[in-house]
């Protein structure tokens, strides 16, 4: 259940960065798997993630499904899937997903596979930490771009008419083509590949799988920063211009919290300032806070559901914007708590 006031001060950030234009077409999301605290699809299209084996269940707060490197198919391994997702269409597709890298491989290791047998499309990362796109059970194709340890990155891998786009945090690493895709009927996404025994070594939260995607600057949600008292905020959707179901979600709210407050930026601050000089210990701000505080939200369940429409108009692409919640609590002297970062761009 989404709670909130119904006023047009809920759209009053959009209002800042820019005015409505023509309709364009919306992303079809058919599942979006937050893996902060469950393993649920927030969009209601799907069934809830599966594990195998032995991976590391979301713990709270927001550190994702971890996976231990270890094939599924031998002694000890481990696997995060999808379900089938029966309406995908892999000629019209995009899948975003944050991850980390515990560890480099000695020669190639899969991050998120469509289809684990067939193999029809894969990020995957090299011994030197470079990502490639593979499809069709074929040869990697690998970019010229690295990504560190032990941080998390958001990787979009779009695919449209037989081309290709791979975005990490928000910028084009790799373009090409792709030979129709054999699925098999096999449309899920999976940690593992089978090809070649390999399993993602790291975390992964936030897989998000659309249909209808648009080649050019991908929509991301990405984040950042660590939450104090338990919170945990994260992205409904997509921020894709024209998405009418966009929302923010805050849940483990204390239960001693009756209202709760949303805070957005023109900007990220990373690493957040420390909240310890006016008695929030153990908090941070993780935005510029230059576009204001909203609010008061209710809560349902532990959780607050903060709807923001986005207008179909062309000048937000590219655009981000910062937001964090806030909720009251007894664990601070201030007696309010804040939590993780969210920082979205919005695109097709």
């Amino acid at each position: 259940m989404r709670s909130g006031p119904s006023s047009p001060a809920r759209l009053a950030p959009l209002a800042l960065l820019a005015a409505l234009a023509a309709p364009l077409a919306a992303q079809d999301v058919l599942a979006h798997y937050p893996l902060l605290t469950d393993l649920a699809d927030r969009s209601g299209n799907a069934g809830p993630a599966l594990l195998t084996g032995f991976p590391t269940p979301p713990p709270s707060p927001a550190d994702g499904v971890c996976l231990n490197g270890v094939y599924i198919g031998t002694n000890g391994g481990s696997d995060l899937s999808t379900p089938n997702l029966t309406a995908l269409d892999v000629d019209d597709f995009q899948v975003q997903f944050e991850f980390t890298l515990a560890s480099l491989p000695s020669n190639r290791r899969p991050i998120l596979v469509g289809g684990g047998s067939y193999r029809w499309a894969s990020v995957n990362v090299g011994s030197t930490g470079l990502l490639g796109v593979a499809h069709n059970n074929g040869a990697i194709a690998w970019s010229s771009t690295t990504v560190a340890l032990d941080q998390w990155h958001t990787a979009v891998l779009k695919h449209e008419a037989g081309s290709f786009e791979l975005y990490l945090d928000g910028v084009s690493i790799q373009q090409g083509t792709f030979a129709p895709l054999n699925t098999g009927g096999q449309l899920d996404f999976t940690s593992n590949n089978s090809g070649y025994g390999g399993n993602h070594h790291g975390c992964l939260r936030n897989v998000i799988v659309a249909n209808d995607t648009t080649l050019g600057a991908p929509a991301t949600a990405a984040s950042y920063g660590a939450s104090c008292d338990g919170l945990t905020f994260g992205a409904d959707g997509l921020p894709v211009i024209g998405n009418n179901d966009f929302a923010w979600r805050m849940s483990n709210v204390p239960a001693s919290s009756l209202v709760t407050l949303i805070a957005f930026g023109s900007s990220r601050v990373e690493p957040g300032l420390d909240l310890l000089p006016i008695g929030m210990g153990g908090c941070a701000s993780y935005t510029a806070f230059d576009l204001g505080l909203f609010g008061p939200w209710a809560i349902n369940n532990g959780e607050s559901v903060y709807p923001l429409a986005i207008p179909n108009d062309v000048n937000l692409v590219g655009v981000p914007l910062a937001a964090q919640g806030v909720a009251f609590t007894q664990a601070t002297t201030l007696g309010l708590a804040s939590s993780n970062g969210v920082q979205v761009v919005f695109g097709y």
